[in-house]
């Protein structure tokens, strides 16, 4: 089955809206600070070696994912299963 263009399209809006959305609660719960300063500290240590750079994003992601608030968590859940229900299942009434 070949894929169309608008949907490709779409796909790739949504991501952007999907990810605006976790960036804004990660903002208004102060946790987007919380990351930022941690992938800072993080870069710190590693900025000479090219090698570390893909291992410095993967501490990041398992430092959100360890830390990430329940409230976060919640309100992100919410909308990726709104959007599955209305997007990738829109007639599963």
């Amino acid at each position: 089955m070949e894929e169309k263009i608008e949907d490709i399209i779409v796909r790739s809006k949504q991501k952007d809206v999907m990810l605006n959305k976790l960036t804004f609660y990660m903002k208004e719960n102060g946790f987007y600070d919380v990351v930022c300063k941690h992938l800072e500290e993080l870069a710190s240590k590693d900025v000479n070696n090219g090698d570390e750079y893909n291992e410095t994003y993967l501490k990041l992601f398992e430092f959100i994912s360890e830390n990430m608030p329940t409230e976060i968590y919640q309100k992100f859940y919410i909308d990726v299963k709104n959007f599955l229900d209305d997007y990738v299942h829109p007639n599963l009434e």
